[in-house]
């Protein structure tokens, strides 16, 4: 007898669900079966086979996974993120599973990668964080269509020889590790655009990187490197560099011929002083030298038009010129815990300006010229000698967060200024920490 036409797109619907292998598809899988009674029970039942280690619930729930899935021909994602799953239970259907193409945990217990994912000779995604690695197995000769590697957080102190057989690497993450120096073979990786060696141990700049001329991002934060190589200019395609928190004792110039670079952050580092040819940089639109000791700020900064974030908090800035009218890309401006006295008049030109912190300076009034600012939403105002809001907040109807803890303004004049604006009605105001609802 033939099926309803009913019956038979739901049966379709199915098993499209499952062939997805996606948690949220599976259960809405589940869902279908316990609510369609036209459903058979031996129908239920085969369907269910494929979907019963989930319990009816997630992902999450596995223990082991289940020899069922040894079968499974389609190229899917093994995520083990968050699993009570024991790494060392047997794994003797890996030999089938050879379609996986990304494999994730941060299962927090293992010790080493598992022997199986040698078996996995199409993965294309490996990303272990939170674990308690120190060696990596030397079997990556086996993983040659690796093209993301990420290896966050463990206790690694050097790669394997295998590792020079991922010529199709593109992103290596191998952040919160140990690395003191990098294999010669990283100069053969020409697929790689991503690299991201924060909070390592290097004390020199691996030279061999360079030699990567397609390189788009380099994360180098949180190393005690000194100085950049004179090859570092070779570097002509970054796009993102962060060497924020080394040991540079002076501004690198030898980054000036990266004039792609759109994200910069040079903060934690003692540069004193900026040059004017950063204005080199014409499509940076992230700079970051908060922590730097810096006295001035040069004038090549201004010609940074596109700039959309700019970080010159906790330095020794004591004068912030006119030219600032230039950013009118600028959405976030930092300017706390420096020495200003005062906000240049030009500020009213950033039209797109969203975050203004200028708390911890000596700046004793805002200019009337804020108010031009019209999509101002949050500006902090903490420790400083401000006695009164003024004119320029009060046209400032995007305003949605306002912060003047162990200013000069009393909690009384705070609460009658609030009161006299009412369509703040998302107003968040903090005096001495605490908010107050007017």
């Amino acid at each position: 007898m033939k099926e309803p036409k009913e019956l038979e797109q739901v049966k379709l619907k199915l098993f499209q669900l499952i062939d997805t292998w996606e948690t949220n598809n599976l259960e809405l899988a589940v869902m279908l079966m316990k609510r369609n009674k036209a459903l058979s029970k031996a129908a239920k039942e085969r369907y269910s086979s494929v979907l019963e280690f989930f319990g009816y619930k997630t992902v999450n729930a596995l223990k082991s996974v289940p020899k069922r899935v040894q079968n499974f021909e389609k190229r899917w994602d093994l995520d083990l993120d968050f699993n009570n799953w024991n790494p060392s239970f047997p794994l003797e259907w890996h030999a089938n599973l050879g379609e996986i193409i990304e494999l994730k945990s941060n299962f927090e217990t293992i010790k080493k990668l598992p022997a199986f994912i040698s078996k996995l000779p199409q993965l294309e995604s490996l990303c272990f964080t939170h674990s308690q690695l120190k060696t990596l197995p030397d079997y990556f000769d086996k993983l040659t269509e690796l093209r993301k590697f990420v290896l966050i957080q463990q206790k690694v102190s050097e790669l394997p020889p295998s590792f020079a057989s991922l010529q199709k690497l593109e992103l290596l993450n191998i952040s919160r590790n140990h690395l003191e120096e990098l294999p010669s073979y990283f100069e053969s990786f020409k697929k790689l655009h991503t690299i991201n060696l924060i909070q390592n141990q290097l004390h020199q700049f691996p030279e061999q990187l360079t030699k990567l001329g397609q390189l788009q991002k380099l994360y180098l934060a949180n190393n005690p490197i000194k100085r950049l190589p004179a090859s570092f200019s070779e570097l002509t395609q970054l796009k993102s560099l962060a060497l924020g928190n080394t040991k540079l004792s002076k501004f690198p110039t030898e980054i000036l011929n990266c004039k792609q670079l759109e994200i910069l952050s040079l903060s934690n580092n003692r540069l004193k002083a900026i040059p004017n040819s950063i204005s080199q940089f014409s499509q940076l639109t992230h700079l970051y030298i908060s922590n730097a000791q810096l006295q001035k700020i040069p004038k090549g900064i201004f010609d940074l038009s596109r700039l959309e974030i700019l970080d010159l908090s906790d330095n020794n800035i004591k004068d912030f010129p006119n030219h600032i009218a230039n950013f009118t890309q600028l959405k976030e401006l930092n300017l706390n815990n420096n020495q200003l006295s005062s906000l240049p008049v030009g500020i009213g030109k950033l039209k797109n300006l969203e975050h203004l912190d200028i708390s911890g300076n000596q700046i004793s009034e805002l200019p009337d010229e804020l108010a031009e600012c019209t999509n101002l939403k949050r500006i902090i105002l903490s420790e400083t000698p401000i006695k009164t809001l003024g004119l320029p907040l009060t046209q400032l109807r995007n305003m949605n967060y306002i912060k003047f803890s162990k200013t000069g303004i009393s909690r009384k004049f705070g609460i009658k200024f609030l009161h006299g604006y009412k369509e703040w009605a998302n107003l968040i105001y903090k005096l001495n920490g605490k908010p107050i609802i007017p």
